[in-house]
């Protein structure tokens, strides 16, 4: 050992270098850096008393004579004093990272701070050094085999976004300042990690910021970020390698969104009495780009998912599904898409046919919370409530709920008791072009003798497309359910298309026919349905999903061969196109319905 232990030393100091105190025989004289290379060589870290009075030195050899202590410092550091009174003192200002002095540091030789503590905070406690001693060794033993950082980023916010939604990882933030010690610390001994930087570097899109933040966060914070520039997760404070790990972790969890199960729906029952909260259903028809984008805009929404873990169990279920299928039978639900609220005892609350916005559906919970769901609102309409705010209120909570009919009958009672003129007021108009379909009532008639004056209020268009969805509407009330089954009004269906045909109503053929196809399959009539959906196919431009929608209607409900055969002839002739204009342009649609064609035309044929 090259090294000489001294009682009393004095040093001059250059740039870089250390001035000795009189401290303990554990303290050599050396500068930092001769500290530092007899520490590299015999593989040592460098222990620094900083900043101590003369004053302080007494205690200070006391503490120093605890035996445990003293041997754990000879085995494992190169000591020195630091005098923090020389104009050269800001070179360990900074190697201290601004932690306050006098202090004891331990450092990597050459290299960055690995722990510090007050003096003060330590006092005559050997024990306590003997503890920061060791976590500075172990931290210097993790150092010494990292080799990798936390690759941070620089560039606009909305560009890192991009990046980060196209990666499908989050936006991770990290601010700090120069002047934060823990910030310089968690970059020193925390960032620079290989199990840190793989992790980080592996599910984050990083990025450093020196912007301050209000609120309760302080230097250093951390916030997560979806593709959407919303916090999934916020932290702050100095941590450790595993806690600063734990933290993305959480982040990444958070990020999934609303949790949905699958299990049974009686088995989701009994969880939410357990928990004592309400169920959240999503009823679904197919998947596909709209679904995806309900996903990353609503469930993947922070505020939804957090909202969601407090108040609901939520499940998931296909309708095409035997689970689906049963759920949505119970609750008699007319559509393939729905999210319904449910009480613990699996009593309907509330429902809602779609969604657009994260805000939008937040508000439908709230309003279940408060108990005002279309179930309740419902109940107090059936027990005579009509007053105007409410009536308002419940036309437009039904209509959401999916229940248009409902809606459609408030609606129209409501105005018709306000008088035709009332839908020169936009709110009315509103509720009339939105929720009434009554092709028999005096407001139709009204809507038809002043559409030139509704039209100046409202635009031409709008009036003349409302107009034409009342007679659409009106040719589907030819078809009724009975206790016997559906009947089919087919002498009054035909004097209404008469009546179409006398208006000059623009597509009045399309409307009896896609009504009379309607009615073809409410009475079972398949033989009538496939002819007229063919005659469609061939006549109007159809959707793929309403193209498949036809199909699975008739694979689930016609056992004639024949016209199975018919169906099936439809689909194989659509996936061979869609196979065709694959090949034509080298490029492979997605979001295409040939799988499902492909699949159908087995199952139509078997």
């Amino acid at each position: 050992m090259k090294w000489i232990i001294l009682l009393i030393f004095s040093l001059g100091i250059g740039k870089g270098q250390a001035q000795a105190q009189e401290v303990s025989p554990l303290i050599t004289a050396m500068t930092w850096e001769e500290a530092s290379r007899v520490a590299l060589k015999e593989r040592k870290i460098v222990f620094a008393v900083v900043g101590v009075s003369p004053e302080e030195q007494q205690r200070v050899r006391k503490l120093f004579s605890n035996e445990s202590l003293g041997l754990f410092l000879s085995r494992n550091t190169v000591g020195i004093a630091i005098n923090m009174q020389t104009v050269d003192n800001e070179f360990f200002e900074r190697k201290l990272l601004m932690s306050p002095w006098p202090a004891y540091a331990f450092f990597m030789p050459y290299g960055d701070l690995l722990e510090s503590v007050p003096v003060k905070e330590v006092g005559g406690n050997a024990d306590k050094l003997l503890e920061v001693g060791r976590e500075a060794l172990r931290r210097a033993e993790i150092r010494k085999n990292n080799s990798r950082s936390v690759d941070f980023r620089e560039g606009k916010l909305e560009n890192l976004l991009a990046e980060a939604d196209s990666d499908g990882k989050l936006l991770f933030v990290m601010g700090r300042t120069d002047t934060c010690w823990s910030c310089l610390f968690m970059e020193k001994n925390v960032l620079n990690l290989d199990k840190v930087a793989d992790f980080y570097n592996s599910h984050f899109i990083s990025v450093r910021t020196d912007t301050f933040v209000s609120g309760d966060l302080h230097y250093p914070y951390y916030f997560f970020l979806n593709e959407s520039g919303k916090i999934v997760h916020a932290a702050e404070g100095l941590m450790d390698e595993e806690i600063f790990i734990e933290m993305g972790k959480t982040a990444l969890k958070k990020a999934e969104g609303v949790v949905f199960e699958t299990v049974a729906f009686d088995s989701l029952l009994v969880r939410a009495s357990r928990e004592g909260k309400g169920v959240f259903l999503d009823l679904y028809f197919l998947t596909g780009a709209e679904r995806k984008q309900l996903e990353k805009k609503i469930w993947r929404d922070p505020r939804v998912a957090e909202f969601w873990e407090r108040h609901f169990v939520s499940g998931s279920y296909s309708v095409q599904e035997e689970e689906g299928r049963r759920i949505k039978e119970k609750y008699a639900l007319a559509g393939n898409q729905f999210f319904c609220f449910v009480d613990a005892e699996g009593n309907i609350q509330h429902q809602i046919v779609n969604v657009e916005s994260a805000e939008e559906l937040l508000g439908e919970a709230q309003r279940v919370l408060a108990g005002n769901g279309w179930k309740a609102m419902s109940e107090k309409y059936r027990q005579g409530e009509r007053s105007a705010d409410f009536i308002e209120e419940y036309i437009r909570t039904s209509g959401r709920a999916g229940r248009m009919k409902q809606a459609g009958e408030a609606a129209s009672s409501y105005l018709s008791g306000l008088g035709g003129d009332s839908l020169r007021k936009a709110k009315y108009w509103e509720l009339y072009r939105t929720y009434v379909t009554d092709a028999r009532s005096e407001l139709f008639l009204y809507v038809r003798v002043h559409r030139a004056e509704l039209g100046t209020l409202y635009g031409q268009e709008a009036v003349e497309r409302k107009i034409r969805e009342i007679w659409q509407a009106g040719a589907g009330d030819f078809v009724q359910e009975t206790d016997e089954g559906w009947r089919f009004d087919e002498l009054a269906f035909k004097e209404y298309v008469k009546g179409l045909k006398k208006e000059k109503v623009d597509g009045w053929r399309i409307i009896a026919r896609a009504a009379r196809m309607d009615a073809a399959e409410k009475t079972g009539d398949w033989r009538t349905y496939t002819e007229l959906a063919e005659e469609r196919w061939n006549e109007e431009k159809i959707s793929e999903a309403e193209l498949y929608g036809w199909g699975v209607k008739i694979n689930e409900n016609c056992l004639d061969k024949s016209i199975r055969f018919k169906a099936a002839r439809w689909f194989a002739v659509a996936a061979a196109d869609m196979e065709r204009k694959e090949r034509l342009t080298g490029k492979i649609n997605l979001s295409s319905y040939k799988g499902f064609f492909e699949k159908l035309v087995d199952e139509l044929v078997q």
